[in-house]
């Protein structure tokens, strides 16, 4: 008797579609706690570096150093078409590079820097749908 009455209930269609829904969001949560999750959603970013900053640390005056960072881009899109800037800097040279994991692996160069002291710029990651991502670069110059 119980059944054929939630039944009729959910045929009504002023319950049937709050039911989905309330269905659909604990199956959510079920999932969640099942894989470890604490139930919290966290949207994924467009995109993300696997470092907030490139830090060469203390270098020697006249020597070259290289650093890489890896790019992940969460959403479809033409990684040849994106760029980094500046393109020309007198001291730094990079490279993007695909990986197998279907990330970018971003090549930074330093050059020589002939003075001692604080070296900085900022390389900016551009993609084609107009957005940007910057990655500081630090070094300090020591004799």
């Amino acid at each position: 008797m119980h059944q054929k009455s939630l039944a009729n209930a959910l045929r009504n269609t002023n319950i049937l579609i709050p039911a989905l829904f309330l269905l659909a969001i604990l199956t959510i949560l079920v999932n969640n706690r099942r894989e470890g999750n604490s139930g919290n959603a966290v949207p994924k970013p467009f995109a993300q570096l696997s470092t907030d900053l490139c830090d060469f640390g203390d270098i020697p005056l006249n020597t070259t150093h290289t650093q890489q960072v890896i790019l992940s881009v969460n959403v479809p899109m033409d990684t040849a078409k994106i760029r980094l800037m500046p393109t020309h800097h007198p001291a730094l040279k990079w490279k993007l590079t695909p990986t197998s994991k279907g990330n970018l692996l971003i090549t930074i160069q330093l050059g020589t820097l002939k003075e001692p002291g604080i070296f900085s710029a900022l390389l900016t990651v551009a993609f084609p749908n107009e957005r940007t991502l910057t990655l500081p670069v630090l070094a300090r110059c020591i004799r």
